[in-house]
């Protein structure tokens, strides 16, 4: 693992703690944070606000069905939802997922006021 990924992987740690579901660096130095629904908000709102963090900028929302890739995943596995940050100041990128099930949505996007 890169100096880079580990001191990211360090910085999740410490802000995060147990809210983090999984934590993986991948062979090239992506990371991968894995959280449970109900810590979504609040960690999110960790990774900006915390100067050791700072993610400013949502790169890509993404919804993933894992219906051909369910191998041995629980079928309350099947669906996803992947966040791409980046953190300006530290020149990181992060990979953040959240496994759902299909009722009831993670997430009201209507009372979410849109910045312009």
């Amino acid at each position: 693992m890169d100096r880079k990924a580990a001191a990211l992987q360090s910085a999740l740690q410490e802000v995060l703690g147990p809210d983090i579901v999984g934590l993986e660096v991948s062979s090239v130095g992506e990371v991968l944070l894995r959280l449970a629904p109900e810590h979504l908000l609040d960690a999110c709102r960790r990774l900006k606000e915390s100067p050791q963090l700072d993610f400013a900028q949502l790169v890509d929302l993404i919804g993933v069905d894992y219906l051909e890739y369910l191998g041995e995943r629980k079928p309350s596995e099947r669906f996803a939802v992947v966040y791409h940050l980046l953190s300006f100041s530290h020149n990181w990128r992060l990979r953040v997922q959240v496994l759902v099930h299909e009722e009831p949505p993670l997430l009201d996007s209507r009372g979410i006021q849109q910045r312009r």
